[in-house]
């Protein structure tokens, strides 16, 4: 009976501790240093409204409101990145991405044209896979045309 009011109280501090830490970890550090790679990486300023880190169920970050380019050319609601748990520590990330209500103007074409056309200069490949991305409620905002709103998912392999 005393071993199973220890564990018990154990796992209540663990589960309590997995709630709270998150709280403490300084989210806009972190968000302005991905708006900055993101924004040098694009070509275009990039802008994240707030961020957030969940421990449980699974591990995750959520980035709302994010706005690309200029003329917010691209608007995502949410984007939540959860890693797969068995990547959390190797050097090489595997990650599934769940993207909620983008809009998408027909000016940001030019931005996926620009980066199509540039350049990489990193010579070594990237140590993140993506492998799922569900799209919600994504909308295409044509000045001539009207789309309906769509959701997409994709299930990403590695190309031999």
């Amino acid at each position: 009976m005393k071993n199973s009011k220890k564990i018990l109280i154990g796992v209540a501090v663990i589960v309590g501790l997995l709630l709270i830490l998150p709280f403490f970890v300084p989210m806009q550090t972190y968000m302005h240093r991905a708006e900055a790679l993101a924004s040098e990486k694009l070509g275009v300023p990039v802008a994240i409204s707030s961020a957030n880190l969940f421990l449980l169920t699974s591990p995750r970050v959520a980035l709302n409101n994010i706005v690309v380019g200029k003329h917010k050319e691209l608007k995502v609601e949410k984007l939540v990145v959860i890693p797969t748990i068995n990547s959390l520590f190797s050097a090489n990330k595997t990650l599934d991405l769940n993207i909620s209500k983008p809009a998408i103007n027909k000016a940001a074409l030019d931005i996926v044209s620009a980066l199509s056309a540039k350049k990489s200069n990193d010579s070594q490949p990237t140590s993140v896979r993506v492998r799922h991305v569900t799209i919600d409620e994504m909308q295409l905002v044509w000045p001539d045309a009207k789309y309906p709103i769509m959701n997409a998912e994709a299930t990403l392999t590695e190309a031999y």
